[in-house]
């Protein structure tokens, strides 16, 4: 290779050469100063203490809820069903009209299209006969010109007649067999209507029940006379009830629970067959020792905290301390043994503690 030549070569490994010089330097450099930071950072640890965040314990009340969901059903309601294919005649009520026991909802017509139907005016002559013959018998009893025995018979064939009259008065005039509302009306007059299906739909809605199905975890906290509560997602109104049933055993299809709450529904603010949601308080504790759920850690042996304590020489230092725990909410955990009220209990800084460490508190309200 010519001079020429080696000139631009020997440039170029000196800067190459310079490049890797400076890397490795600010690599070592690097490392050094990281190496100094953590040092540093440790020996503050270990001289003025780990930081930390502690809240006292304290008592307070404790109160779960489950939330359910359901459909609202009168405490009493039933259908109006006819057996026979007959013509609506009239219909006496409408929705929203409320009824004795007895009322009646909705006429058919009296003249059966079919001799395997009932016949109102058949049964009615009927009965018109065995009325007159028992009035007759009555009358020749008395003169003692027929036997007892007589007499007995003419009554119970009228008694006959009076059940066929009543049988097909049911099967052509639909009444309310209980007092309540009529909530809907589902055939007009002219229409003829199918024999076993529905009507008219009357409820008592005075008192409802909300029928829910329950998941596993919701289920094993339910029991029979537990407060529950709906509230209106548009006035604000609450209306108060209970459990009233719960099924012995889930359903093995969907492995659900089903019952249903009653609730007074004196203002007609529930309707039966909206779906609502209702709260069911689950448990209750009063006036017991709680500390913040992040408090608390898991172990093999149960659960624990780290508790604040003085070290002797005015430092203060953690223990990691065993404790028990009862009901527990969103937020908080009812303490049953291991801790005393005003202990403080550490709820920042857990990650690198261990038992004994010493540790410097830093209320985050005030700095933030």
């Amino acid at each position: 290779m010519n001079s020429q030549a080696r000139g631009p070569a020997r440039i170029i490994g000196t800067v190459v050469f310079v490049i890797v010089l400076v890397a490795l330097f600010a690599w070592r450099f690097q490392v050094l100063g990281v190496t100094h930071s953590v040092a540093s950072i440790r020996s503050i640890h270990e001289e003025e203490g780990k930081p930390i965040e502690v809240v006292s314990v304290r008592r307070d009340n404790l109160t779960n809820h489950a939330i359910l969901a359901g459909t609202v059903e009168g405490i009493e309601q039933y259908s109006l069903v006819s057996n026979n294919r007959l013509r609506v005649d009239k219909v006496v009520h409408s929705a929203g009209d409320m009824v004795e026991a007895g009322d009646p909802i909705i006429l058919l017509e009296k003249t059966a299209s079919s001799p395997m139907q009932h016949s109102y005016n058949k049964y009615l002559a009927l009965y018109e006969d065995a009325e007159r013959d028992s009035e007759r018998m009555a009358v020749l009893f008395a003169e003692g010109a027929v036997s007892a025995q007589a007499l007995d018979k003419a009554k119970m064939q009228l008694q006959v007649a009076r059940t066929n009259l009543n049988d097909a008065k049911e099967a052509t005039d639909l009444h309310a067999p209980l007092a309540g509302q009529v909530m809907s009306v589902l055939v007009s007059a002219g229409e003829t209507v199918k024999p076993g299906n529905p009507l008219a739909w009357v409820a008592r809605t005075d008192t409802v029940r909300v029928v829910f199905q329950a998941g596993s975890r919701q289920a094993l906290s339910l029991n029979v006379d537990q407060p529950a509560i709906w509230r209106s997602p548009v006035a604000g109104d609450i209306l108060s009830g209970s459990i009233d049933r719960l099924d012995l055993a889930a359903n093995p299809k969907t492995h659900l629970l089903e019952g249903d709450a009653l609730f007074h529904n004196l203002n007609g603010l529930l309707l039966p067959g909206i779906l609502v949601s209702i709260e069911v308080e689950t448990g209750n504790r009063q006036n017991v020792l709680t500390i913040p759920v992040g408090a608390m850690e898991k172990t093999a042996n149960g659960y624990a905290v780290y508790v604040l304590v003085e070290d002797g020489s005015g430092g203060k230092v953690v223990r990691f301390q065993e404790i028990q725990i009862g009901m527990q909410t969103s937020d908080l955990i009812e303490v049953t043994a291991g801790l005393t009220e005003n202990e403080q209990v550490v709820v920042f800084g857990k990650s690198n503690l261990k038992d004994g460490d010493l540790v410097q508190v830093i209320d985050m309200r005030e700095e933030g």
